[in-house]
């Protein structure tokens, strides 16, 4: 093992004395006991009742969850399939979906149970959840 990678692996955690959550890096712990720790989640979703601590968590919340809101933070909307409506937040995913997987019955099998997927990188997933 070299010098840099055991230097990697035993790294100084840095720990909250109040909450015992685990940080790599002093400054985000000290961020989170100034801003965080012990406190009620300030930011809400303006869509639903998700709330959280960081804005960054909202963005996210919002581009996953309610593709239509990212206009409220100057990010494109979202990407429709023409032919079954599903949305999308990137051009091409969409138009991968339109070629290989839209109206196609499921075509990989998982080889332990009846599961069927369209892309292996999902049956990869199955099979580690579900069978390992």
């Amino acid at each position: 093992m070299s010098a840099h990678t055991y230097d990697f692996i035993q790294r100084e955690k840095h720990i909250c004395p109040q909450c015992g959550k685990q940080y790599r890096f002093k400054r985000n712990m000290v961020f989170h006991l100034r801003n965080e720790c012990g406190k009620e989640p300030s930011l809400q979703c303006p869509q639903c009742p998700y709330r959280s601590k960081q804005k960054s968590n909202i963005k996210r919340h919002i581009a996953f969850k309610h593709f239509e809101l990212n206009e409220y933070f100057g990010q494109p909307t979202f990407f429709k399939c023409p032919q079954c409506g599903r949305k999308y937040r990137h051009q091409n995913t969409m138009r991968f979906h339109l070629k290989n997987e839209c109206g196609k019955e499921p075509s990989l099998q998982c080889p332990h149970c009846p599961h069927k997927t369209k892309q292996r990188g999902n049956l990869r997933a199955h099979i580690a959840v579900k069978h390992m």
